[in-house]
């Protein structure tokens, strides 16, 4: 029976920039990554809400995955890159919990597995200012019973410091930190790998308000995605 690993790479994407697609293609060459998932949230319940709606942000989703797709397809030296748009967040209107969501692609692959014989480990894709904060989460606990943490942090950077007072996710999470992306596929959950890259210094905040200020982003986004924000006015 084989096994997969399936990145999933959830956010606002407000808008999707050229920041999410680096870090998902370095991912994928580590990790040996067979797929992987781009969930845009309807509303992250530690965030404000998107400023682009539902509709909009998804378009410029599948804009920047079409487009990226092409140049994968005229760069055949490069690794193919799987990904897929999964929309079951942003078409519920509603906060979107990673747990609930977890929990569906956990009972979907396992289907596949009686149908198919294949075997997936999901891999949820945070940053490291996420994952210092992850103690936080709706049911953090069943999380790491449903999936690999792959958390994303710059070379030289440090591990995030908990405090005293979250003991319990320091023995949890500490114990089962990995040093190579392929003991991923030993177990089906709960491993916690430090993933280092040196992403492009790119925050949709930043794109947002220079784009507010007159001026343009096109540097930090997929050209089509650029085109869809001049066309419709986004972030004005």
């Amino acid at each position: 029976m084989t096994n997969k690993l399936l990145g999933i790479l959830g956010g606002t994407f407000d808008p999707i920039h050229l920041g999410h697609l680096q870090i998902a293609r370095n991912l994928t060459q580590q990790a040996q990554l067979s797929a992987i998932k781009i969930i845009p949230c309807y509303q992250s319940p530690h965030r404000q809400h998107a400023i682009a709606n539902a509709q909009h942000r998804t378009t410029m989703i599948k804009l920047a995955l079409a487009e990226d797709a092409t140049k994968q397809h005229h760069q055949d030296h490069q690794s193919k890159i799987n990904f897929e748009l999964d929309e079951r967040e942003i078409n519920k209107p509603q906060i979107s919990y990673t747990v609930t969501t977890l929990e569906e692609l956990h009972q979907e692959q396992e289907k596949q597995k009686v149908m198919t014989g294949t075997s997936w480990s999901l891999c949820l894709i945070i940053g490291a200012d996420v994952f210092a904060k992850f103690h936080l989460w709706h049911r953090w606990q069943r999380i790491l019973q449903l999936c690999h943490l792959i958390v994303v942090a710059r070379p030289n950077l440090a591990l995030p410091q908990l405090d005293d007072a979250h003991n319990e996710l320091n023995q949890k999470i500490y114990s089962h930190i990995i040093t190579e992306p392929s003991e991923l596929r030993t177990k089906t959950a709960g491993l916690v790998w430090f993933a280092t890259i040196n992403p492009i210094a790119i925050a949709a905040t930043t794109i947002r308000n220079t784009i507010k200020d007159g001026k343009s982003a096109a540097i930090f986004l997929p050209m089509t995605v650029w085109k869809y924000i001049v066309e419709h006015n986004l972030y004005r």
